[in-house]
């Protein structure tokens, strides 16, 4: 795997990993924002159909959400309206959509009660060096909540290791501050 198996290390160190829905994400923003575009410029033909799109995949959104609700509490996802209200503290509604996505997913963890976010990037990506100093701002607003670059390439590092269980012991002190706290 490209993050040297990221989710399977989280769980052994005793972390619940949540990962995002992120395909899904793409797609559901991307139809939105499509739709959106399509109606400010009156173009109803390519409106209709995007918006048909929409509606067959509510549905299926439906039937998932009717038969794994209850065994999934995380299943529900922000809108394409919450997404760009999560970004809009951190950067401008017109950047690159991954970006945007990437941005929301971090400060919805966080609202959502993450005690931290892992931002896993690729080496050498511009989107993800981006992230990363966005990153800086969140955990500030979401009260210092662990949240770590880590950059992945072909090879495995030997700090990786370190890195991952420096964020392990971290998570683990910002729950206790969180209970103390209540």
């Amino acid at each position: 795997m490209a993050n040297h198996d990221l989710y399977l290390k989280l769980e052994a160190m005793g972390c619940e990993v949540w990962p995002p829905p992120f395909m899904i994400d793409d797609v559901d923003f991307s139809l939105k924002q499509s739709f959106d575009a399509k109606i400010a410029k009156l173009k109803l033909p390519e409106a209709t159909a995007i918006g048909l799109l929409i509606l067959r995949k509510e549905v299926e959104r439906w039937k998932v959400k009717k038969n794994l609700g209850e065994v999934l509490p995380r299943l529900r996802e922000p809108s394409s309206k919450n997404i760009l209200g999560f970004v809009s503290p951190y950067i401008g509604r017109d950047n690159n959509e991954t970006l945007l996505l990437n941005i929301a997913k971090m400060v919805d963890f966080a609202r959502r009660g993450a005690d931290g976010v892992v931002n896993a990037i690729c080496f050498n990506c511009m989107l993800g060096t981006v992230s990363e100093a966005l990153a800086a701002q969140i955990r500030r607003d979401y009260k210092n909540i662990p949240l770590p670059t880590l950059i992945y390439g072909t090879t495995e590092l030997s700090s990786d290791k370190t890195r991952l269980e420096a964020f392990v012991y971290q998570v683990h002190q910002f729950a206790k501050k969180k209970t103390v706290s209540r």
